[in-house]
């Protein structure tokens, strides 16, 4: 099961992966479970000395370029309770899977309490489907991952989810926010 769902994410994320020579050294396929680890933000773990970047989600920012993500209500740092939700999911140990590296040197990969990463277990799914982050769309990614995980984030819309909830006017697309912090 794991080598069918490594098979499956290194397929639709390889054109999007770049090797750094500091990262040359891991297989492509490499786990890591421990206890010791850092929640960084809603969307990134890091244990040990791997970061690792959930593929197929974009969660809230709860620090770029010194600011924070609020919600649309403008009162709620919706990076912070993304960041707190992803803390709540994960254990005493956490396992990742490596499945590329991005621009940013990091680790892209599926990450949960386990070391079954089938997608409905990971944190990855869990935090988009209660409504703590976007779906990722990436032209690299297969049209069906995207699909999926754009349903998620339909439906905990509509059910004003996490932080969907209509006292918190939900929050904008991280991507979107990212764009306007830059300035372009």
């Amino acid at each position: 099961m794991i080598l069918k769902v490594f098979y499956i994410l290194t397929v639709f994320v390889s054109s999007c992966t770049v090797a750094y020579s500091a990262k040359q050294s891991i297989p492509d396929y490499y786990e890591v479970c421990d206890t010791n680890y850092r929640i960084v933000d809603g969307d990134t773990i890091k244990i040990n000395d791997n970061t690792f970047r959930l593929i197929l989600i974009d969660a809230p920012e709860s620090k770029y370029r010194g600011r924070s993500q609020y919600c649309k209500d403008d009162e709620t740092n919706c990076g912070a309770l993304s960041k707190q939700k992803l803390k709540e999911l994960a254990d005493d140990k956490i396992c990742c899977m490596k499945v590329g590296v991005d621009i940013y040197n990091r680790y892209l990969g599926l990450c949960s309490n386990t070391n079954s990463y089938e997608i409905k277990n990971t944190f990855n799914y869990q935090l988009v489907k209660l409504g703590y982050a976007w779906e990722y769309k990436s032209k690299d990614v297969k049209k069906q991952y995207n699909n999926i995980f754009k349903e998620l984030r339909i439906n905990a819309q509509e059910l004003k989810l996490g932080l969907f909830d209509d006292d918190l006017a939900g929050f904008e697309e991280p991507k979107l926010w990212r764009k306007q912090k830059r300035g372009k």
